[in-house]
């Protein structure tokens, strides 16, 4: 990655009506000294009038998440990671809350998925499984993502290959999606 980059998402449905659009932005950044991914990403979602804005800081070399801000219609949820723990804080329809999550591996923000992704060494046969933290929700989901094949996507700006993922998301309380996607090899 150079010192910056945008990915801009157009959102549509199956019948080809506007949804919303993402917007996902990385640039090289310094906090404390230490050399980092500033992730930021915004989300408007206009057939129901939402939005949602995060930013995430992640180690330079490791991706390791340090800290994250998330904004949207559930309140306004801060976190910071440690090698063992977590720290979120708070603030929605529910009150203000202060927690600590435990944790025994690394586990990246949610936020940070698509970079995570991006960052993968995708090739065929391509699988691995890694855990992310939902602030909103307040859960560490365990994921496991699979190379599924190639494609060649037509978009305007041209034609690309890449590589077809599925990725499945699961808490300890149910499976939570299985979701098909996309990215450039």
């Amino acid at each position: 990655m150079g010192r910056w980059e945008m990915l801009r998402l157009k959102l549509t449905s199956l019948q080809a009506d506007d949804i919303g659009t993402m917007i996902y932005t990385v640039r090289r950044d310094v906090k404390g000294g230490e050399d980092i991914w500033r992730l930021i990403s915004q989300n408007y979602i206009s057939s129901s009038d939402s939005q949602q804005y995060s930013a995430v800081g992640a180690k330079a070399e490791s991706f390791r998440p340090l800290f994250s801000h998330t904004v949207n219609l559930l309140g306004d949820f801060a976190a910071e990671y440690g090698d063992k723990k977590i720290k979120l804080q708070s603030t929605g329809a529910g009150g203000e809350l202060q927690k600590d999550i435990d944790v025994n591996s690394v586990v990246y923000d949610n936020e940070q998925l698509v970079h995570l992704i991006r960052r993968m060494p995708l090739r065929d046969d391509f699988k691995t499984s890694f855990a992310l933290f939902s602030a909103t929700s307040e859960t560490v989901v365990d994921c496991s993502i699979a190379v599924a094949g190639k494609e060649r996507v037509e978009t305007a700006a041209g034609t690309f290959d890449s590589y077809r993922v599925n990725l499945t998301m699961r808490s300890v309380r149910k499976n939570l999606r299985n979701i098909r996607c996309g990215f450039g090899g």
